[in-house]
């Protein structure tokens, strides 16, 4: 936790979200797939946020924002120092959005997904795992 915190010590953000990277910090399963949220990752989501605004897209402000995740390169999360919850910038909208009261609800809200879809998830990863182990076999 220390090194992530590190990445934006000027903005602290909340419990909650410390508490699931502590827990989850390198992944949860199907939680949040496709989008890049988990440890390593997470440690250069502040120095991209800048890169962007600067490069990018002049409409995302970054001063007081903690950076936390990246879904596909053009939607960040973010927790701001100077209004609560979870916020959210889309790649030129040029104005950041509420995106929840709270991470905890921002992770519900990510959860809050049929049974079909977990199945689904599920048996991509059993695909994907056994398909990385035939691979691993045949180069031995």
């Amino acid at each position: 936790m220390e090194r992530v915190l590190a990445t934006k010590p000027s903005v602290r953000p909340p419990d909650d979200y410390t508490g699931f990277l502590t827990a989850f910090g390198r992944g949860a399963g199907n939680l949040f797939r496709g989008t890049d949220l988990y440890y390593p990752g997470c440690l250069d989501f502040n120095d991209y946020a800048e890169e962007f605004a600067a490069e990018e897209d002049p409409g995302l402000v970054t001063d007081g924002c903690f950076f936390f995740c990246v879904h596909q390169g053009y939607l960040l999360y973010f927790f701001r120092s100077d209004a609560p919850g979870v916020w959210s910038y889309l790649e030129g909208s040029g104005e950041a959005r509420h995106a929840a009261d709270f991470f905890r609800s921002f992770v519900a809200t990510a959860a809050d997904h049929p049974p079909e879809y977990w199945e689904y998830a599920r048996e991509q990863d059993r695909a994907n795992t056994e398909a990385k182990e035939k691979r691993r076999r045949a180069s031995q």
